[in-house]
C-alpha cells in the first residue's frame, strides 16, 4: 500500500512561527545601562494566554523590584495601549521616568 502524506526528511527543522526581529530581555540591559540605578523605571512585559484569548501586562519597577499588573480587555495592541494608557492617567504625572518594553 503506498504511504498517504509526504514525509520530512530525519534533519529537516521546522521553519514556522519563527520571529524575525525579536528583542530578549537580556538586551535591554544594553540598551539602557542606567535603568537598574535609578527610582522611577519600569520594564514592561506582555503575558499572552492559551490561544490568544487573554493577556496580562506586567510592569516590574528596575530599582525595587516591585511589580504591578494590569489586565487589559483584550488581546489586541489597541486594548493593552489604553488599559495602559487609563492606569497611568490615574498616577500623578512623574510618578514614573520611563517604561522599557
Amino acid at each position: 500500500m503506498p504511504m498517504k502524506g509526504v514525509r520530512k526528511p530525519n534533519d529537516s527543522q521546522e521553519k514556522r512561527g519563527k520571529q524575525a526581529f525579536r528583542r530578549t530581555i537580556n538586551n535591554r540591559n544594553e540598551e539602557h545601562p542606567n535603568s537598574e540605578k535609578e527610582l522611577g523605571q519600569l520594564e514592561g512585559n506582555t503575558i499572552v494566554g492559551k490561544h490568544h484569548k487573554v493577556a496580562v501586562i506586567t510592569l516590574v519597577e528596575r530599582l525595587s523590584k516591585y511589580i504591578i499588573t494590569i489586565k487589559p480587555d483584550g488581546h489586541r495592541t489597541s486594548d493593552v495601549e489604553s488599559s495602559l494608557n487609563n492606569w497611568l492617567y490615574t498616577l500623578p504625572r512623574h510618578t514614573f521616568q520611563s517604561i522599557i518594553f
